[in-house]
């Protein structure tokens, strides 16, 4: 291991000159005599420098707002009424873009398999024509809800045990997300040619995806599910994350969704709506943290600019916003489109009554141009970086591709976080103060930069897990030999496998057996590799680490259970999340 130190590092950002202030110490002590960490405290013999903490501090009053305009299309049976959306609203975004350019219109349109299917293979006027040119265009961004892909009770996730394996579920997401599926009564009718491997066959990318779970009533997909969609759709990407209608209503699940946002919003560049969580860049419902919940662009005017009203425009906000959904001409309060379809698989299309009249589906429409038009001309005048924004849009302007090379001095300081910000457990993610990183991604980079046998940066490589989760621990003492050791076989298989496995080697497990003949926990192992880097960094590499006694998992992980996760997926999806920075201009 080849960790630039800190005298080092002054040297080359100084020219060659000395470094100011306590790092120049030889023994840690400032000129009075103080340690260099101040009012920090003592890691072992290590005294770290203390963490910079997110600023909460804003510029700005008006920051940007981004608004996530998408469909769950959910009708692959009414196809006239259906199809006729994007007929009346793609024209509609084009014209807005036209004449608002800076607004940058974009329609997220989030196909079920079976219907990305039958758009496709129709074409009826050329519309999924249409709908390719517009993709081309920028105007459209094409991703996969899988929630109402047919059907409800027949999909191969209900044949999973009560405990399934990771292999299991990666069985039953694989099977669900590629299989072509009966219209109305669901259940396989051909291997390939549905689900996600539909809309890419037809419309070329699978941008955003939501609603993929591999148990109903769950509301965090996890890793396996992740893993099993990476099949298809590889790369990082954008999926939703907590949602404001499916749960009912349920208190504990919304007390949850609210404390997360808490934890996940530490500083200015955050907001409550967007987050990062197996792997994936989350968008939320609304923004649990100023009482907003998503809007419909159908909804008449006043409410979407009540919830705009809402938001705290101190820091970046990003929102999503309804265009073009199946309520256009499906009354309210009746059964949606599939769901009358899956309870009358025979007869499946939606019966007159429960059709909206022809003059309140002209009146959805026309809401819905008002909407886009007010957002475009009202909605984004008080901060001009303020715009629409597609699901790969978020992901770049969150993490461009600088954000995935970490660099050493990033690392470290991404290691003194974990050191002064652990209590009794780790801390839900690590900052350097201006990006986060969670405690799967400092697991992975500190192994390999202990491991690496040149300085300068790292990248940061997708993994999973923990498989197990880690469990409480009383104090030890592990040799800096030790760690080295374990960091160097960590890193070997922590990286990711050259073609996609069922069972991913790129997988934190629970605990590691070290060449010292003893067991640790991977939070002890997080825990010892910070110390020894930050330690090393500093130019005092230590001879053993003393860790501390602890838990095993982040305040995260209950609140995540209460939500509702796979059990098997708790615990990965605890360590994988991390706050999403916004930049005050992308």
């Amino acid at each position: 291991m080849v960790i630039r130190p800190r005298w080092m590092l002054c040297a080359v950002l100084a020219g060659g000159g000395a470094c100011v202030g306590p790092d120049s110490s030889d023994d840690g002590k400032t000129d009075d005599g103080s340690t260099d960490g101040g009012d920090t405290d003592a890691v072992g013999d290590f005294v770290p420098d203390p963490v910079v903490e997110p600023s909460t501090v804003s510029t700005t009053t008006t920051a940007p707002i981004y608004i996530y305009m998408f469909a769950h299309t959910e009708d692959h049976i009414n196809h006239e009424l259906s199809e006729e959306r994007y007929r009346r609203l793609l024209p509609e975004v084009d014209r807005i873009d036209q004449t608002w350019p800076e607004a940058h219109a974009v329609w997220n349109i989030m196909f079920q398999g079976a219907d990305a299917q039958t758009v496709g293979e129709r074409n009826t006027d050329g519309v999924a024509d249409d709908l390719r040119a517009a993709g081309a265009a920028g105007l459209v961004s094409f991703g996969y809800h899988a929630q109402h892909d047919p059907t409800s009770s027949v999909r191969p996730q209900k044949d999973l045990a009560e405990a399934p394996t990771f292999e299991e579920v990666v069985d039953a997401i694989d099977t669900w997300v590629s299989c072509e599926k009966h219209p109305t009564q669901g259940g396989c009718v051909s291997s390939t040619g549905g689900g996600a491997l539909a809309i890419l066959d037809h419309f070329g990318s699978v941008d955003t995806v939501s609603g993929l779970v591999a148990r109903d009533g769950l509301f965090v997909e996890g890793d396996p599910v992740r893993h099993a969609l990476s099949k298809y759709v590889p790369g990082r990407m954008a999926g939703f994350g907590f949602s404001d209608h499916a749960p009912g209503g349920d208190a504990e699940y919304d007390t949850a969704k609210h404390d997360l946002a808490v934890i996940l919003t530490p500083g200015v560049e955050t907001c409550g709506s967007v987050f990062w969580m197996d792997g994936a860049l989350r968008i939320s419902d609304g923004e649990p943290l100023a009482g907003v919940s998503g809007v419909r662009l159908m909804d008449p005017t006043h409410e979407l600019v009540q919830a705009l009203g809402q938001l705290d425009r101190s820091h970046p906000n990003v929102l999503n916003t309804s265009l073009g959904s199946k309520w256009i001409y499906t009354k309210e309060h009746t059964p949606s489109p599939t769901s009358y379809a899956y309870m009358n698989p025979d007869e499946p299309e939606l019966p007159l009554d429960s059709v909206n009249l022809p003059v309140d589906i002209e009146n959805n429409y026309q809401a819905s141009v008002n909407g886009m038009e007010y957002l475009a001309e009202h909605g984004f005048a008080d901060n001009t970086d303020s715009r629409f924004v597609s699901g790969p849009d978020l992901v770049e302007m969150v993490a461009p591709d600088t954000y995935w090379e970490v660099s050493d001095e990033t690392l470290e300081a991404l290691a003194r976080w974990v050191l002064l910000k652990w209590d009794g457990q780790p801390p839900p993610y690590t900052t350097d103060g201006t990006d986060f990183y969670s405690l799967r991604d400092t697991f992975v980079l500190l192994a390999a930069a202990i491991t690496a046998d040149a300085s300068g940066s790292t990248s940061l490589a997708l993994a999973y897990g923990p498989a197990d989760p880690p469990t409480a621990s009383d104090p030890a003492e592990i040799s800096a030999d030790v760690v080295r050791s374990l960091a160097e076989s960590l890193d070997a298989t922590l990286k990711p496998d050259a073609t996609w496995l069922k069972t991913p080697t790129n997988m934190l497990q629970g605990g590691y057996d070290a060449a010292d003949s003893a067991s640790y926990t991977t939070a002890q192992v997080l825990y010892a590799m910070a110390h020894l880097y930050a330690a090393t960094y500093a130019g005092k590499p230590p001879d053993s680490i003393a860790i501390p006694a602890t838990e095993g998992n982040p305040e995260t992980l209950p609140l995540l259970e209460a939500i509702g996760c796979l059990p098997l997926s708790c615990a990965g999806s605890a360590w994988s999340l991390k706050p999403a920075r916004l930049p005050m201009t992308p």
